[in-house]
Order: C-alpha cells, then structure tokens, then sequence
C-alpha cells in the first residue's frame, strides 16, 4: 500500500518551526510505512536547509492559500499513484497507530473521507464510538486539522474550494460531502493531538494578527453569500443566492 503524508507548511516564526519538528518526529515513529512531502506555502527565518533534512521532498506552491495547498496535495497523490493521502497540518503528534488505524478504517468503512480523533477539545459528542462527521454541525471541530482521502473525494465531491485563503473552506467541503450523500468519519481509533492557534498566536506575535482576522472575515462573507447562511447554520442545497455572484463581489 502506497500513502502519501502531505502536510502544508508556512513557517514564519519561532513557533512554527518548532511544532513542525515535533510534528514530524511524531508521524515518523509511525508502525506503517509512508512517503512524508512538504508542501510550502512559505518558509522564511532561514529554515529552508533543515526543513528539506526532514522530508522526503519539498514542493512549493505558488500562491499561500491553505485550499490550493490541499488540494495540489491531493492531486499529487492521485497522479502518482497513492492509495491514500493523509493532510496534517503542522502543529499535531499522532500516536504510532493513528495512520495505520485510519487505513484499516477506510478500507473497512468506505466513505470519500477519513478524520483522525482530536484528544485536546470537548465535543458535543462522547468519544464512546466512531462516528459521523455531520454537515451542519461537526462534533470534530479540528477534523481538518489531520484528515485522509483517496481519489473518491475529488471524484465524488470535488475540490476545496480556492476562494477560501485560510478558513471555511473546510465547511464548505463538508457541506458538500453531505450533500453528494457520502461520508467523512471521524475515527477515534486514530487519535492526534492539536496545538491550537500556534499559527494565529505566531502571526499575532509579528504584529500580523489583524490581516489573520481580516481573511477570516472575508470567508465567512464568501461563505455567507455562497451558501444563505453562516457556518453550522441551515444552508441552501445549492451554493449562491445570485447566479451572478462572484468571489469579487465579496
């Protein structure tokens, strides 16, 4: 079996840099084996030769948008030839069963999607028993933060949408994946730990915080506009309420 870890990286402080290590030393402890390639959104600080020590290899992305980002890992594992691609992101440690353990699920379950179990939150959900993610109101909140596709998702649902910068874009996919009648899980078998907010708090450290809030803000405008009401909220079957609408317009 061929998989692909494909976590996104942007690498701007301190902080960032050093939950990318811990995340890294975590996955490699892993009991299956695995092909670990970085996607770069940016890296700065003069951490680019050490990073490249860590990963198999390095691809970079021409534009700094988390959904680009995923789904050009995505379609890399598809065209070459993975069975399965595991997104992390890059403030997470994994237990050496986690990957293992949503491989065994997904081939036993099936669905287009497959979130490891966070351990750092409380949902509104017991973690008594696997469960599923639902549209219009994930119990996982961090299911994005570590998740595994194979080539049904895109054939099935389609792409992270890429007006998304770095928020929604996750409940957007989710909302979809109802509606195309298919399946994410959340497999609590297959636990990881989250760090929360290392990029934001990182960013707020360098004085960039507001422009944080602000792609915030536009997502969940874009959102709004797209699908008739705000995240986790009662959403139209069909995205926009104007057939002419377009990201722009936002």
């Amino acid at each position: 079996m061929k998989i692909l870890v494909a976590p996104t990286l942007y690498i701007k402080t301190t902080p960032h840099f050093e939950w990318l290590k811990k995340s890294v030393e975590s996955l490699r402890k892993s009991d299956i084996k695995f092909d670990l390639i970085g996607f770069a959104n940016y890296i700065g600080g003069g951490y680019m030769p050490e990073i490249r020590s860590m990963f198999d290899r390095i691809i970079t992305n021409d534009k700094n948008v988390l959904s680009v980002s995923w789904n050009k890992a995505i379609q890399y594992g598809i065209d070459n030839g993975y069975d399965y691609i595991v997104v992390p992101n890059m403030d997470i440690a994994v237990r050496d069963y986690t990957i293992s353990n949503l491989v065994k699920f997904a081939e036993k379950e099936g669905g287009v999607m497959w979130s490891a179990y966070c351990t750092n939150r409380t949902y509104d959900l017991k973690p008594d028993e696997t469960f599923k993610v639902q549209q219009e109101g994930m119990s996982n909140y961090d299911s994005y933060a570590f998740f595994m596709v194979n080539s049904k998702l895109f054939k099935k649902v389609g792409k992270f949408d890429e007006h998304y910068q770095a928020y929604c874009e996750d409940m957007d996919l989710e909302h979809r994946i109802g509606l195309a009648g298919e399946t994410h899980w959340c497999v609590k078998e297959a636990p990881f730990y989250h760090a929360e907010n290392v990029t934001i708090n990182g960013l707020r450290e360098i004085g960039e915080h507001e422009s944080v809030m602000e792609t915030n803000n536009g997502a969940l405008c874009y959102f709004l506009e797209k699908w008739g009401a705000y995240p986790r909220q009662k959403l139209f079957n069909k995205p926009f309420n104007r057939d002419n609408l377009t990201y722009k317009d936002i």
